[in-house]
């Protein structure tokens, strides 16, 4: 066990034995981070310039982790980060095992994301550029939630969203036990959308693409809803859109539906 590791102008580092630490690792500047028994570091995990990491048996980083140069970042067994997590080069990121992430969670570049069991992310969950986004088990994203470039957005346990929700590329948008996302949702290419419990969007809702749109639960847009080309839209518990309501080619701004008398005039309007 080590207190503390600070690491200066090696470039190559091995600690074939370290188990734990009582506090950070900051190794900078090396360009192989080597420590295939690592489990616990309790506190910070900074390993920026390097481009080789093996982390295998790494469980639990009371701290961030920072891992910026790596290109892939392989830790099956890691299981919580009580930080952020920040990649800039990583394309691939395969975390099986994690089920919290206790600030931000920062993945560039990364083009395939695989966190099957990550439950929460206590920031924002930055996945921009993977066209596989595999988080079967998510439930809540306490900042936004950008996955603008999958093609297939699937996150059946996905509840809450604290900020947007940007899946713009998902030609499927399936969050069947969404309820509220507390900023824009933008699933602009979606032919499915499936949010069945979606009670609350905070900001615009665009689902353009969507030719059938059934929303029984949603009461609440802040902002525009479009759905351009739905030829089909229930949505019976529809109160507000508290911007420009945009379908089928008819455009109606700032609605206000209070009672069913005035959902079924609104209805014959469009």
């Amino acid at each position: 066990m080590a207190s503390f590791i600070k690491i200066d102008d090696i470039r190559h580092l091995h600690l074939p034995n370290l188990l734990t630490t009582g506090a950070d690792i900051d190794a900078d500047s090396v360009t192989t981070f080597y420590s295939p028994d690592l489990q616990t570091v309790a506190g910070f995990l900074s390993i920026d310039s390097a481009t080789d990491l093996n982390i295998q048996d790494l469980r639990s980083v009371e701290g961030a982790l920072y891992a910026n140069s790596a290109t892939e970042i392989d830790s099956p067994n890691l299981e919580t980060i009580l930080g952020a997590m920040n990649t800039i080069s990583a394309t691939t990121i395969n975390i099986p095992n994690l089920r919290t992430v206790g600030e931000d969670l920062n993945a560039y570049s990364v083009t395939t994301f695989n966190a099957p069991t990550l439950q929460t992310v206590e920031g924002e969950l930055e996945a921009n550029s993977a066209t596989s986004f595999n988080v079967p088990n998510l439930k809540m994203v306490k900042g936004n939630l950008n996955a603008e470039s999958t093609t297939r957005f699937c996150a059946p346990n996905l509840e809450t969203v604290k900020g947007d929700l940007n899946a713009k590329s998902a030609t499927t948008f399936y969050a069947p036990n969404l309820q509220a996302v507390n900023g824009a949702l933008n699933a602009e290419l979606a032919a499915t959308f499936f949010v069945p419990n979606l009670k609350t969007v905070s900001g615009s809702l665009n689902a353009n693409s969507a030719k059938t749109i059934d929303a029984p639960k949603l009461q609440t847009v802040n902002g525009d809803l479009n759905a351009k080309l739905a030829t089909t839209f229930h949505a019976p518990k529809l109160l507000t859109v508290d911007g420009e309501l945009n379908l089928r080619n008819t455009t109606i701004r700032k609605i206000m539906v209070k009672s069913p008398l005035a959902r079924r005039k609104a209805a014959e309007t469009i």
